[in-house]
């Protein structure tokens, strides 16, 4: 399941990859993807930006095919868009 942190998930533990954000009802939220399991701020859990997607982005399909080692976690601001993510 999904771990509630803030407006902070983890969606994925351990590695895997972003496939895609299929948006089907833009907002005005900022949904923002990291390489992480956690929003600790140290060297051993240090996180990298994977993908951002903008507020009032039009529905569609983004590819972004990119792979994380530690984690999957999203951070989302304001309303979020209506949409699905793909792992892979």
């Amino acid at each position: 399941g999904l771990n509630n942190l803030s407006n902070f998930q983890v969606i994925k533990t351990d590695s895997g990859t972003l496939g895609s954000v299929v948006i089907t009802g833009a907002n005005t939220g900022i949904i923002t993807f990291f390489d992480a399991t956690s929003t600790v701020t140290n060297t051993a859990w240090a996180s990298t930006t994977l993908a951002q997607i903008p507020a009032s982005l039009v529905a569609g399909t983004y590819v972004f095919d990119v792979v994380f080692t530690k984690g999957l976690l999203i951070d989302f601001t304001g309303a979020m868009p209506t949409s699905t993510i793909t792992l892979r």
